[in-house]
């Protein structure tokens, strides 16, 4: 009876014993899980107010992630780019199409596809240009890489990109004045003035 009670017992201290190493387990992976949370909301120095687009500076803030860090710097880059190259023909195609409007001048569909063919390579050459204002790389618990870069370029170069281009281009009608010009550009970069382009 006595060898019965310690088997019991020896049963018991087992199942309890297996059970706390369960819980323990358990209890690992959540903190796991928390950490993972507090990753996601890193609090990249990139992200500072003094890296935000203004009235004088296109800026893309990006992330690329990757097994090695070179390849999350080149991610983050091609991105960021991209998304410069798309935001700066935004803004030069709607401040060429309010300049025409304004002199009272047709804005027709064969209007529009010569300011494409004008903005499109200015788009292109810009980002050729642009400067790496910041980056910022961290290694996440899964062992990937996740770099954060803030590119920038002037305005002043984008529109004496957009004068070469007039200058050059022979199909573009409209006579463009640069200080009215530029005015009317200004106005559109204001409009997002100190909000931050990152997604």
């Amino acid at each position: 009876m006595l060898l019965l009670n310690r088997y019991h017992i020896c049963n018991w201290i087992f199942y309890i014993g297996l059970l706390c190493f369960i819980v323990a387990g358990s209890c690992k992976s959540t903190e796991k899980v928390k950490d993972n949370q507090n990753e996601t909301a890193y609090d990249f120095h990139c992200a500072d107010s003094d890296y935000l687009q203004n009235a004088d500076y296109f800026r893309i803030h990006k992330i690329g992630e990757s097994v090695d860090q070179p390849t999350s710097m080149k991610k983050a880059i091609q991105l960021a780019q991209l998304e410069l190259a798309e935001s700066i023909l935004s803004k030069l195609d709607a401040a060429i199409e309010k300049y025409i409007s304004g002199k009272g001048l047709r804005n027709d569909e064969i209007m529009k596809e010569q300011i494409f063919a004008l903005t499109y390579p200015v788009s292109e050459e810009s980002i050729k240009e642009v400067n790496i204002v910041c980056e910022e790389t961290i290694k996440t618990l899964n062992g990937l890489y996740k770099t954060y870069v803030v590119l920038e370029i002037s305005v002043k170069e984008v529109l004496n990109e957009l004068q070469k281009k007039i200058s050059q281009n022979r199909q573009f009608q409209v006579k463009i004045n640069a200080s009215e010009f530029k005015k009317i550009f200004e106005l559109e970069m204001n409009k997002k003035l100190n909000e931050q382009i990152f997604q």
